[in-house]
């Protein structure tokens, strides 16, 4: 079971903490529409917002053109929690969550797994999944703006530069995100 749940939370995280914000600048304020003051100020590099479901505060960061999640979604309002094994075993049909381990202290850290259902619908308002387009342009702007470990311009290795600078397994592969050379590029993006 253990594996199983591993797995979920590689999916999972990555679903929950890669949700992008729909906001483009026909949203931004002007003077004759002010800014609600429960919605974020877009024009900044990052902050926070808070989700009305739950109340719920979360950090975002404006990576190129693109506002990204900077932490874990920990909604357990979408689906019902599942705590069986075999219930996660066709994702597709369920509409479930759970934490990781089936530990709630685990919700802390790392939010909560998602079945694709319920990840559909988990996102606060103005936020959505990204789609492999938004991946695409995220990893070309990485890419050409010299956030792979190594800083050359046009290198895949931006890894290290989206991931927590802790929590991981050590490694010892140049660039990867466990490994601890190039320590001014682990989270670089503020991801």
């Amino acid at each position: 079971m253990k594996s199983r749940f591993l797995n979920f939370l590689l999916i999972g995280g990555i679903v929950s903490s890669v949700m992008l914000s729909s906001c483009g600048k026909e949203d931004e304020p002007t003077p004759e529409t002010p800014k609600d003051p429960e919605t974020p100020d877009w024009t900044k590099d990052k902050g926070e917002f808070k989700d009305s479901r739950d109340g719920k505060t979360y950090q975002w960061v404006k990576i190129g053109d693109q506002i990204w999640m900077a932490e874990d979604l920990a909604y357990t309002g979408s689906g019902q929690q599942i705590t069986e094994d075999s219930a996660w075993q066709n994702n597709t049909n369920n509409d479930g969550w759970c934490y990781y381990d089936n530990d709630s202290a685990n919700g802390e850290l790392y939010g909560v797994l998602y079945q694709w259902e319920a990840a559909k619908s988990a996102a606060p308002s103005g936020w959505h999944l990204p789609t492999d387009a938004e991946w695409a342009q995220l990893e070309d702007f990485l890419k050409q703006n010299g956030f792979s470990y190594d800083s050359i311009v046009g290198n895949d290795g931006v890894a290290k530069s989206l991931a927590s600078d802790t929590g991981w397994a050590v490694s010892k592969n140049p660039g990867a995100v466990g490994a601890v050379d190039y320590p001014t590029f682990r989270n670089k993006t503020g991801f």
